[in-house]
Protein backbone atom coordinates (compact mmCIF):
# COMPACT_ATOMS: atom_id res chain seq x y z
CA UNK A 1 0.00 0.00 0.00
CA UNK A 2 3.01 1.93 0.08
CA UNK A 3 5.49 3.07 2.26
CA UNK A 4 6.77 6.29 4.21
CA UNK A 5 9.58 7.38 6.78
CA UNK A 6 12.40 5.81 4.08
CA UNK A 7 15.23 8.02 3.01
CA UNK A 8 16.94 5.74 0.40
CA UNK A 9 15.46 3.44 -2.20
CA UNK A 10 16.99 0.60 -3.36
CA UNK A 11 16.58 -1.49 -6.39
CA UNK A 12 16.81 -5.80 -7.00
CA UNK A 13 18.80 -7.73 -9.42
CA UNK A 14 16.04 -7.24 -12.19
CA UNK A 15 14.29 -4.12 -13.93
CA UNK A 16 13.61 -1.50 -11.59
CA UNK A 17 11.27 1.67 -12.42
CA UNK A 18 11.12 4.36 -9.77
CA UNK A 19 8.85 7.20 -10.23
CA UNK A 20 8.78 10.87 -8.24
CA UNK A 21 5.05 12.05 -8.69
CA UNK A 22 2.67 14.40 -6.33
CA UNK A 23 5.79 16.49 -5.24
CA UNK A 24 7.03 13.58 -3.81
CA UNK A 25 10.65 13.96 -2.54
CA UNK A 26 12.95 12.10 -1.10
CA UNK A 27 16.01 12.91 1.46
CA UNK A 28 17.80 10.12 0.20
CA UNK A 29 19.23 8.41 -2.76
CA UNK A 30 18.02 6.35 -5.35
CA UNK A 31 20.01 3.10 -6.01
CA UNK A 32 19.15 0.97 -9.05
CA UNK A 33 21.29 -2.15 -8.65
CA UNK A 34 21.13 -5.18 -11.06
CA UNK A 35 19.04 -4.97 -13.86
CA UNK A 36 18.38 -1.80 -16.41
CA UNK A 37 16.47 0.76 -14.41
CA UNK A 38 14.62 3.62 -15.59
CA UNK A 39 13.94 6.77 -13.01
CA UNK A 40 10.84 9.27 -13.82
CA UNK A 41 11.57 12.38 -12.92
CA UNK A 42 7.93 14.31 -10.96
CA UNK A 43 5.92 16.71 -12.69
CA UNK A 44 7.86 20.04 -12.00
CA UNK A 45 10.99 21.72 -13.35
CA UNK A 46 13.38 19.32 -12.97
CA UNK A 47 17.15 19.94 -13.42
CA UNK A 48 19.42 16.27 -14.14
CA UNK A 49 22.94 16.13 -13.97
CA UNK A 50 24.73 12.76 -15.01
CA UNK A 51 27.58 13.40 -12.97
CA UNK A 52 29.70 9.61 -12.87
CA UNK A 53 28.22 6.32 -14.84
CA UNK A 54 24.31 6.00 -15.05
CA UNK A 55 24.29 8.48 -11.72
CA UNK A 56 23.61 11.85 -10.93
CA UNK A 57 21.15 14.44 -8.86
CA UNK A 58 17.66 14.84 -9.79
CA UNK A 59 15.44 17.87 -8.09
CA UNK A 60 13.28 16.50 -5.29
CA UNK A 61 15.82 13.88 -4.67
CA UNK A 62 19.69 13.39 -2.75
CA UNK A 63 20.73 11.84 -5.87
CA UNK A 64 20.72 8.45 -7.84
CA UNK A 65 23.31 5.75 -8.72
CA UNK A 66 22.81 2.77 -11.02
CA UNK A 67 20.25 4.44 -13.61
CA UNK A 68 20.33 3.37 -17.04
CA UNK A 69 17.31 5.34 -18.71
CA UNK A 70 15.96 8.98 -17.02
CA UNK A 71 12.46 10.24 -17.90
CA UNK A 72 11.70 13.75 -17.43
CA UNK A 73 8.03 14.44 -16.35
CA UNK A 74 5.57 17.13 -17.97
CA UNK A 75 6.88 19.93 -17.21
CA UNK A 76 10.42 21.45 -17.97
CA UNK A 77 13.45 19.35 -17.36
CA UNK A 78 17.13 19.92 -17.95
CA UNK A 79 19.64 17.18 -18.40
CA UNK A 80 23.61 17.47 -18.42
CA UNK A 81 25.75 15.44 -19.20
CA UNK A 82 28.66 15.33 -17.39
CA UNK A 83 29.56 11.80 -17.39
CA UNK A 84 28.31 8.58 -19.65
CA UNK A 85 24.74 6.84 -19.61
CA UNK A 86 24.43 3.40 -20.96
CA UNK A 87 20.76 3.83 -21.93
CA UNK A 88 18.37 6.48 -22.82
CA UNK A 89 17.25 9.94 -22.06
CA UNK A 90 13.62 11.09 -22.83
CA UNK A 91 12.31 14.66 -22.03
CA UNK A 92 8.70 13.43 -21.81
CA UNK A 93 6.10 16.54 -22.01
CA UNK A 94 6.92 19.78 -21.17
CA UNK A 95 10.34 21.93 -23.23
CA UNK A 96 13.54 19.79 -22.43
CA UNK A 97 16.74 20.50 -22.92
CA UNK A 98 19.76 18.70 -23.43
CA UNK A 99 23.96 19.63 -22.75
CA UNK A 100 26.11 18.07 -23.80
CA UNK A 101 29.58 16.85 -21.71
CA UNK A 102 32.43 19.09 -21.94
CA UNK A 103 34.38 16.95 -24.45
CA UNK A 104 33.96 15.88 -27.73
CA UNK A 105 30.72 15.40 -28.86
CA UNK A 106 28.82 13.95 -31.89
CA UNK A 107 25.09 14.34 -31.99
CA UNK A 108 22.77 13.09 -34.85
CA UNK A 109 19.10 13.80 -35.11
CA UNK A 110 17.36 10.82 -36.64
CA UNK A 111 14.15 11.77 -36.05
CA UNK A 112 11.40 14.66 -34.44
CA UNK A 113 13.53 15.40 -31.20
CA UNK A 114 15.15 12.87 -31.20
CA UNK A 115 18.75 11.02 -31.85
CA UNK A 116 21.75 10.48 -30.64
CA UNK A 117 24.59 12.17 -28.76
CA UNK A 118 28.40 10.65 -27.44
CA UNK A 119 27.84 9.46 -23.84
CA UNK A 120 24.40 7.90 -24.20
CA UNK A 121 22.65 5.12 -25.66
CA UNK A 122 20.32 8.25 -27.11
CA UNK A 123 17.44 10.86 -26.46
CA UNK A 124 13.71 11.61 -27.15
CA UNK A 125 11.05 14.10 -26.75
CA UNK A 126 14.07 16.65 -26.38
CA UNK A 127 13.06 20.00 -27.70
CA UNK A 128 16.72 22.14 -27.17
CA UNK A 129 19.98 20.86 -28.00
CA UNK A 130 23.13 22.60 -26.58
CA UNK A 131 27.18 21.56 -27.00
CA UNK A 132 29.62 21.32 -24.21
CA UNK A 133 32.46 23.65 -24.05
CA UNK A 134 34.81 21.53 -26.10
CA UNK A 135 34.08 20.34 -30.00
CA UNK A 136 30.57 19.23 -31.23
CA UNK A 137 29.44 18.02 -34.53
CA UNK A 138 25.88 18.33 -35.30
CA UNK A 139 24.52 15.92 -38.22
CA UNK A 140 20.89 15.64 -39.65
CA UNK A 141 19.83 12.06 -40.47
CA UNK A 142 16.24 13.13 -41.30
CA UNK A 143 15.49 14.64 -38.04
CA UNK A 144 14.56 17.95 -36.40
CA UNK A 145 14.28 19.50 -33.36
CA UNK A 146 11.39 22.10 -32.57
CA UNK A 147 13.45 24.34 -30.30
CA UNK A 148 17.22 25.58 -30.44
CA UNK A 149 20.28 24.43 -31.43
CA UNK A 150 23.16 26.42 -29.01
CA UNK A 151 26.87 26.20 -29.06
CA UNK A 152 27.89 28.73 -26.96
CA UNK A 153 31.65 27.46 -26.71
CA UNK A 154 33.98 25.00 -28.26
CA UNK A 155 34.21 24.38 -32.41
CA UNK A 156 30.87 23.28 -34.01
CA UNK A 157 31.39 21.05 -37.08
CA UNK A 158 28.04 21.04 -38.86
CA UNK A 159 26.68 18.45 -41.52
CA UNK A 160 23.92 17.82 -44.19
CA UNK A 161 20.42 19.33 -42.96
CA UNK A 162 19.75 20.26 -39.62
CA UNK A 163 16.10 21.48 -39.45
CA UNK A 164 15.79 23.24 -35.98
CA UNK A 165 13.02 26.14 -34.08
CA UNK A 166 16.64 28.17 -34.55
CA UNK A 167 20.34 27.98 -33.71
CA UNK A 168 23.20 30.14 -32.15
CA UNK A 169 26.75 29.19 -32.30
CA UNK A 170 28.88 31.03 -30.72
CA UNK A 171 31.94 29.45 -31.68
CA UNK A 172 34.09 28.76 -35.06
CA UNK A 173 32.36 26.90 -37.14
CA UNK A 174 33.49 24.92 -39.77
CA UNK A 175 31.12 22.82 -42.32
CA UNK A 176 32.21 18.99 -42.27
CA UNK A 177 30.28 18.66 -45.87
CA UNK A 178 27.64 20.35 -47.84
CA UNK A 179 25.16 21.91 -44.79
CA UNK A 180 22.05 23.22 -45.24
CA UNK A 181 19.82 24.69 -41.48
CA UNK A 182 16.50 25.30 -42.03
CA UNK A 183 14.23 27.16 -39.38
CA UNK A 184 10.81 26.77 -38.52
CA UNK A 185 8.62 29.50 -36.82
CA UNK A 186 10.88 32.26 -37.66
CA UNK A 187 13.66 31.53 -35.44
CA UNK A 188 16.89 33.25 -36.12
CA UNK A 189 20.51 32.04 -37.43
CA UNK A 190 23.56 33.28 -35.43
CA UNK A 191 27.00 32.59 -36.15
CA UNK A 192 29.25 34.05 -33.22
CA UNK A 193 32.57 33.72 -34.96
CA UNK A 194 34.80 32.14 -37.94
CA UNK A 195 32.69 30.39 -40.46
CA UNK A 196 34.88 28.47 -42.64
CA UNK A 197 33.64 25.20 -45.39
CA UNK A 198 36.62 23.92 -47.13
CA UNK A 199 34.78 24.04 -50.41
CA UNK A 200 31.44 23.14 -49.19
CA UNK A 201 28.27 24.43 -49.14
CA UNK A 202 25.68 26.16 -46.91
CA UNK A 203 22.20 27.02 -47.41
CA UNK A 204 20.25 28.87 -45.22
CA UNK A 205 16.05 29.05 -44.70
CA UNK A 206 15.54 31.10 -42.02
CA UNK A 207 11.77 32.48 -43.31
CA UNK A 208 10.98 35.74 -41.02
CA UNK A 209 14.00 34.91 -38.82
CA UNK A 210 16.99 36.84 -38.92
CA UNK A 211 20.32 35.32 -40.28
CA UNK A 212 23.87 37.25 -38.63
CA UNK A 213 27.31 36.44 -39.89
CA UNK A 214 29.36 37.83 -36.71
CA UNK A 215 33.00 36.66 -38.12
CA UNK A 216 34.66 36.59 -41.54
CA UNK A 217 33.20 33.68 -43.78
CA UNK A 218 35.61 31.62 -45.55
CA UNK A 219 39.11 33.36 -44.59
CA UNK A 220 40.13 30.11 -43.06
CA UNK A 221 38.50 27.37 -46.04
CA UNK A 222 36.65 28.82 -48.76
CA UNK A 223 33.05 27.94 -49.31
CA UNK A 224 31.84 26.30 -52.16
CA UNK A 225 28.86 28.64 -52.10
CA UNK A 226 26.50 30.58 -49.71
CA UNK A 227 22.72 30.71 -50.27
CA UNK A 228 20.34 32.31 -48.53
CA UNK A 229 16.72 31.28 -49.46
CA UNK A 230 15.02 32.99 -47.14
CA UNK A 231 15.45 35.78 -44.13
CA UNK A 232 13.89 39.29 -42.63
CA UNK A 233 17.26 40.59 -43.08
CA UNK A 234 21.21 39.51 -43.30
CA UNK A 235 23.79 41.40 -41.57
CA UNK A 236 27.46 39.98 -42.44
CA UNK A 237 31.31 40.68 -41.80
CA UNK A 238 34.08 40.13 -44.51
CA UNK A 239 32.65 36.90 -47.01
CA UNK A 240 35.64 35.25 -48.95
Amino acid sequence: GGFSGIENLVGGTSTDTFTLSGGGTLTGSITGGLGTDTLTGDNVANTWTVTTANAGTLTGTGGFSGIENLVGGTSTDTFTLSSTLTGSITGGLGTDTLVGANGANTWTVTAADAGTVTGTGGFSGIENLTGGTSTDTFTGSGGSITGALTDAAGTSTLNSTLTVGSASLTGAVILGSNTAITTSGGGSIVFGSTVNGAGNTLGLTAGTGSITFTGAVGGGGALGAITINSAFNVGAAAIT
